[in-house]
């Protein structure tokens, strides 16, 4: 065989058999590279709160007085009592099933009709840094980057007329994105927030109640939730903004330091903004000139 059928063979290749190749690529090389290295000072503190050799009791405790939202805690702590184990491979490796969830979702978006958000959108997701960076880090930041990865196609599902019914598989998947991947960390709930705000707006413009109905009750349940968490623990949450960070800057969380920290956060873990802005504004302008 010569190298130009070779070449044609590729490119003739099913695109989803793309996604499972680098796929699987991503996940055997991270689970080679899960004990390369040893857990530095915020791996220590997510098992710390995880640990399930601690009492529930106990545990539910400590994760209310951190500053992060619970869900990613909670759920390494299950994953690590499935397992029976406290190993640093195992908790590492928990951060794959946020990964899963995006490749079922990239799979997902292939056997739709292609369009070249979604084109970028999937060049993107095997290309960000904070895939690969955080994927061996035993922190929330993959549920972050995953939350915002599952993001995009659903607005890109929003943006073809012919989705016109909701389904209770789709439901649920909106459910998993914006409502259990964004309570890993505030930046994460406050961009679905967003999202959801966004998509309630636009369904009301192009007058889809179901669809406005779902948007509303999934940001009132996501937003009551971050609500509700912050009047529960309001000594770890709010009260520890001005000592937050205090071993970066100086003792006190100014509105610089929030402010880099924000910035890093977004730049670092939700590369794929830029595209799913892109994405949206392309189909608000095909959906204005539609008839």
């Amino acid at each position: 065989m010569t190298a130009r059928e070779m070449l044609g063979r590729v490119r003739r290749a099913d695109p989803v058999l793309w996604v499972f190749g680098l796929s699987a690529v991503i996940f055997i090389a991270t689970m080679l590279n899960l004990t390369t290295r040893g857990m530095w000072w915020d791996e220590l503190f997510s098992m710390s709160l995880a640990d399930p050799r601690v009492p529930d009791a106990d545990a539910v405790q400590q994760i209310r007085e951190d500053a992060h939202l619970p869900f990613y805690f909670l759920g390494l702590r299950a994953w690590l009592d499935l397992w029976n184990t406290s190993s640093d491979y195992v908790a590492r490796s928990f951060n794959l099933l946020p990964f899963g969830v995006a490749v079922w979702m990239a799979v997902r978006a292939l056997r739709q009709e292609s369009t070249q958000p979604r084109a970028l959108w999937l060049v993107l997701f095997f290309s960000a840094f904070g895939v690969y960076w955080y994927l061996q880090d035993a922190r929330m930041y993959t549920m972050v980057i995953m939350q915002s990865l599952c993001g995009c196609p659903l607005v890109l599902d929003f943006e073809r007329p012919r989705l016109e019914k909701l389904t209770p598989a789709y439901v649920a998947i909106l459910a998993v994105t914006f409502l259990l991947l964004p309570l890993g960390h505030w930046f994460s709930l406050g961009f679905a927030g967003c999202l959801l705000l966004a998509l309630f707006g636009w369904s009301l413009l192009e007058k889809r109640v179901a669809y406005a109905v779902t948007f509303f009750v999934l940001g009132v349940v996501l937003g009551g939730t971050g609500l509700g968490w912050i009047l529960a623990n309001s000594t770890a949450t709010v009260g520890a903004m001005d000592s937050y960070g205090s071993f970066v800057y100086g003792g006190e969380l100014s509105l610089f330091g929030l402010r880099i920290t924000a910035v890093g956060t977004l730049l670092h873990s939700l590369t794929l903004n830029p595209i799913l802005i892109l994405a949206a504004g392309l189909g608000m302008s095909r959906g204005a000139s539609r008839p």
